[in-house]
This record gives C-alpha cells, structure tokens and sequence, in this order.
C-alpha cells in the first residue's frame, strides 16, 4: 500500500510539472501573437504619423516576439509542434523584412502612396500568414494540452482503482486478522480480569486483616505501656527504670505504626471520615510547638512559628490536623541538619488559611516531588528511613477537608510543605481555653 500511495505521488508530481511546461508553451504563443500584433500596429502608427515613439515601441515588441519565438523553439521539439513553430519564424522573418523596406522607403520620402500601396500589395499578405501561423501553433498546442490533461487523468484513474482495489484486499486481511486477534485478546483480557478479581478480593482481604490485627494489638500494647510507665515510676533501681524507659518508647512507637497501619486500610477501604468543627489555629500552632520543642533543642535546631493574623479560625476536624502537622513537622526535623531551622507559618489566603511548614534540609529533587504522596514513597537521606506513608496519609487528610497541599524545594535549600484549610464563618469562632501563640518577638 505504501508502494502504491508512493508511485501515485510520483504518477502526480511528474504530470504537474509537464502540465506546467505545456501551459507555458501555449501562453508563451499568445504572448507571440499579442506582440505580433504590437508590432504590426505600432508600425502602422509610425508609417502614418512618423512619431519616433512609436517607431521605438515597434523594435521593443520586435525583440519580445523575437524572444518568446526562441523560447517556443526551444520547447515545442516533437514532431508536430516543431514544423509550426519553425512556420511562425519564417512568416516571422517574413513579415519583418517587408516592415524594415517599407520603413525605409517611407524615410527616403518615395511619397506616400507608394508606401500605401506597398502596405496593403505586400504588408497585409504577411501580416495575415504570420497570424494564420500563429494560429495553428495555438489550436495544436491548444489540443495537445488538452489530450495531455485527458492521459493524465486517465493514468491517475488506472492508479486509483489499482489502489482501491489493494485497499480493499488489505482491508479483508485486516478483517480477519482483528477477528482472529480479537478472540485472542478476549480470552486474555478474561484472564486478567479473573486475576484482577481475585487479587482485589486478596487486597481486600489483607486489608481487613491489617485493620483487624492493628486493632487488636493495640489494646496488649496499651497494657504494656501502662505497665512499663508504672513500673519505671515505682523501681528504684536505675537500671530496671532505663529499660522500662526504653521498653515505653519502643510501645509508644509501635503504637503509631499500628495507627498508621489503620489509617491506610480505612483509607483503602473507601471508609475514612472526618468530623469538622471550628477550630482555632493559635491552638493548632501551640500543641505543635509543644509537642516538638524538645525534640528541636536536642537537635539544635530553631523551630519557630509565625501566625501572620491573630484569632483565624478553621472548620477543621482538629485531631487530623494536628496529625497532619505532626506529621510534617516531625519531617522537617529529621531532614534538618544542626543548627538548622524549621518554621511553622500560618497566614490567611482569600477564604483559607494557609500552613506552612519550611526547613533548611537538603531539600527534594524535581524528580521525586511528583511521587511524594504516593502510597509507600519513601525519602530518605543520610540512613534515616520511615514507612513511606506518612505523606499518603496527610494528603488524604487535606482531601477529605476539601483543602490542598503542594510542595515547593531545591536541592540543598530545604523545602517547604503548604495546605489549606477553608476559614469558619465569624459567628461560628470559639473561645479558646487555653493560651494563645504569641506572635514572633513577643514576650
């Protein structure tokens, strides 16, 4: 087919170009016989007024006619065409040399009547074999364009049917090759289709069992850590109390894994909630300060908070929120390097606020920002590791809240983590209970 299509472009590009060259030679003769006819009245002109003008615009035409004979020549060579094109200059040349005697009988001044007699006796009869001349080349080159338009439409039509007819064979190949791969492909797409059922059922079965287990555990591991706080509160050796200590924090961390685990397998399930209520972000600012201010000084790294407007309120389901902000929080420490710094800001944007939790750690490439809250990615640098769901489960937090979150880093100069959250209604602010964040610089 591509053969065909190919030699079919060829077919046209060649016929183009040789109709272009015959309809060059039929305008190239009208252009002959439009000067012929310039010649003959301009000359008519001068013999009758004797304006050298007139007798300078003859010669211009003379050398026009002279020019597109040659170019005809050196076109029209078949058979034919070359007998008549060899006729014009003849009658061409013919006619020329009665004009130029003519012309110098009128500048002897032999009288006027002689000249007269001498246009119509020998003039005219040359003028009019010079036209008939150009007429036949005209019609022949007129009938030859026209049969080579008729070949050509000819050869196009025996191609076209030529290419229809493969066109129609390739299509029957076509037809039952798709048929045949068709039937094929039906039966493994009903293959897949059963794996992909049966391992959704698994999913779905892992999933419960994750949630059910992680549900389970947490109540011998609430014991345990009860038992482990009493126990490193009423030993009095120091030892026996450091490995309780150290048993307390091993089951604190247990027990966020295992929420952790829950969190995914409700998310997963399609069965994450939130219950929204308005929520003051001095508060959310303040328990997060709380939380990680040792942590920070033991890292000796500043964590400050900027609240760039005072009593903004959210309709926030708090304690998701304050996991979303432990959650980023707790990042940016771990990435930030000692004596770093990591700032918690919040400012309003239109009908939101703003969260923004920025660090000066060695920041994230381009190329892993697009998968950051991708379920299991993990970032990790320098041997510090985590379960690579955090992220996940922030992101489906802010989802649920109809709010965004985004990321914005360089490599090397930290990165900052932004959401947002839909501001309440002023009627609908509470009172806080507590004490509020004092903005930078305050006492």
């Amino acid at each position: 087919m591509a053969f065909a299509i190919e030699r079919m472009e060829r077919v046209t590009t060649a016929q183009i170009a040789e109709m272009r060259d015959e309809e060059m030679k039929l305008t190239l003769a009208e252009r002959a016989r439009w000067n012929a006819e310039l010649i003959v009245s301009k000359g008519r002109g001068y013999l009758l007024t004797g304006e050298p003008r007139l007798l300078d615009e003859m010669h211009d035409a003379a050398d026009v006619f002279d020019k597109t004979i040659h170019g005809l020549a050196a076109r029209v060579t078949d058979r034919e065409g070359a007998p008549l094109v060899a006729g014009v200059e003849r009658a061409a040349e013919r006619f020329r040399a009665i004009q130029r005697d003519i012309l110098a009988m009128r500048d002897r001044a032999n009288g006027e009547t002689i000249v007269l007699q001498r246009v119509e006796r020998d003039l005219v009869p040359a003028r009019r074999d010079l036209s008939r001349s150009l007429d036949r080349l005209n019609d022949y080159l007129t009938r030859d364009l026209a049969q080579r338009y008729a070949d050509a439409a000819h050869v196009r039509g025996a191609l076209g049917a030529a290419m229809y007819a493969l066109l129609a064979v390739l299509s029957l190949v076509a037809f039952v090759m798709a048929a045949y791969f068709t039937r094929i492909l039906s039966r493994a797409f009903h293959r897949e289709a059963e794996a992909l059922d049966r391992a959704r059922r698994a999913l779905a079965a892992r999933d419960e069992i994750t949630g059910i287990v992680a549900h389970d555990l947490r109540t011998p591991l609430g014991s345990m850590m009860l038992m482990t706080a009493l126990l490193a509160d009423e030993t009095s050796d120091p030892i026996a109390r450091e490995r309780a200590r150290s048993i307390e924090q091993i089951a604190a961390r247990m027990d966020v894994l295992i929420k952790t685990l829950l969190d995914v397998a409700t998310i997963e399930a399609g069965r994450f909630a939130i219950a929204t209520a308005p929520c003051r972000v001095d508060d959310l600012v303040r328990d997060a300060m709380e939380l990680f201010a040792s942590q920070a000084t033991a890292k000796h790294v500043r964590f400050t908070a900027e609240v760039a407007e005072r009593g903004l309120v959210v309709v926030a389901d708090r304690e998701r929120i304050a996991q979303v902000l432990a959650n980023l929080v707790g990042n940016a420490l771990k990435f930030t390097r000692r004596d770093g710094r990591v700032t918690l800001a919040v400012a309003r944007d239109g009908e939101r606020a703003s969260f923004a939790v920025s660090d000066t750690g060695p920041g994230i490439g381009p190329e892993a920002i697009p998968h950051l809250f991708d379920r299991s990615w993990k970032h990790e640098t320098r041997g510090l590791q985590g379960t690579g769901l955090g992220l996940f489960i922030v992101k489906s937090i802010i989802d649920a809240h109809d709010g965004t979150i985004r990321v914005d880093s360089k490599p090397g100069f930290g990165a900052t983590f932004t959401f947002t959250l839909a501001l309440a209604a002023p009627r609908a602010v509470p009172r806080s209970t507590e004490g509020a964040v004092s903005p930078p610089g305050a006492p």
